[in-house]
């Protein structure tokens, strides 16, 4: 038995830092090994006791300030937006910073990218153990504003859960294919463990076996929405809504197949922001070989962000099972003003 342990020819692991050192620009490489170890230290962060208090309960969680959209901020929010900022300002390759919590843009002292990104998507889930995320969306050149996600020259999410995983997408110098790999924490290290992330064609074709439909309020004013829900329960299909569009997404991603619905009513008006949220995950999903849709069915790839406070409607997923959603999407921007 010892010898055949000995003759056993042991299995190669890429990691991230293999990739970045041989699938991306050198520069390219730099930012997402920064927001790997950003990752790193906000997994530490969360796993904290005092993390697992709840946030509308302790004053450990709650801070007196607000962000720029209205949103109440909890301690966990600001300490890993300061993890993000210090680690993004750290490669000297940022032109511009801007994130959810702070999106006044702000110069990072560098010239070849600018990046966008919510520290901490799902806060309002922490304290009953559910996955949270995070999610960076990274431009060539020194500007957010008036660029689209389709700009995009990466974009990449953690998923904090039973373990730490970072799915990114990235233009390859090898072939300038964007390539989707998925990594995971062990130790220090991140090991690749899922190489070509795919939405299956396959599995396309058929209904999905999990839809997460977020919003879900909207119904009482968006009757598609409402018939959309309603033919998903008739068919029976699983309803895999946590409360964070990272686990969400990232599950749609793991099983192939799905989609991710949060549209938009007269009265309740999606919550998700173009720049830090729906650019980076669309630019992910497309990548892998899916299909997104803001609120008039168009790719939320072709929307331009004009500000940091844009907020969309929201599809995302296997390319025939977002087209399913297009009533309901579009309901909205067909109501009258």
């Amino acid at each position: 038995m010892a010898q055949l342990e000995r003759d056993e020819p042991t299995r190669q692991l890429r990691t991230l830092a293999n990739d970045a050192a041989e699938l991306w620009s050198p520069s390219l490489g730099h930012v997402l090994l920064a927001v790997a170890s950003a990752v790193r230290d906000c997994a530490c962060v969360l796993r904290e006791p005092s993390g697992a208090i709840l946030p509308s309960a302790s004053p450990l969680h709650r801070t007196p300030s607000t962000n720029a959209f209205g949103d109440t901020q909890h301690s966990l929010d600001l300490r890993t937006d300061a993890i993000f900022w210090e680690a993004l300002r750290a490669t000297g390759q940022l032109a511009q910073g801007s994130s959810e919590e702070a999106s006044e843009p702000q110069s990072l002292g560098g010239s070849e990218y600018c990046a966008a990104w919510d520290p901490l998507d799902g806060s309002s889930v922490v304290d009953a153990g559910f996955a949270v995320g995070s999610i960076v969306g990274i431009w060539h050149g020194a500007e957010l504003l008036g660029r689209c996600g389709a700009d995009q020259a990466a974009a990449c999410y953690a998923v904090y859960g039973p373990r730490t995983s970072l799915v990114v997408a990235a233009r390859c110098i090898t072939d300038g294919a964007v390539r989707v790999h998925e990594y995971a924490l062990g130790g220090e290290c991140w090991q690749r463990t899922r190489t070509d992330v795919r939405l299956t064609g396959e599995a396309d074709a058929l209904p999905p076996r999990f839809v997460a439909p977020s919003n879900a309020r909207a119904c009482a004013d968006n009757p598609p929405y409402k018939r959309l829900l309603h033919s998903w329960l008739d068919q029976r299909l699983t309803i895999r809504y946590s409360g964070a569009c990272v686990p969400d997404v990232h599950h749609v991603l793991t099983k192939g197949s799905g989609v991710f619905c949060c549209p938009s009513s007269p009265s309740t008006p999606s919550k998700l922001r173009l720049l830090f949220e729906a650019a980076p995950m669309a630019f992910i999903v497309e990548a892998a070989g899916g299909a997104s849709m803001d609120g008039t069915g168009s790719s939320l790839l072709l929307q331009k962000i004009m500000s940091a406070e844009q907020r969309t409607a929201v599809c995302m997923g296997s390319s025939t099972q977002v087209e399913a959603c297009r009533e309901a999407m579009c309901f909205d921007s067909q109501a009258p003003a």
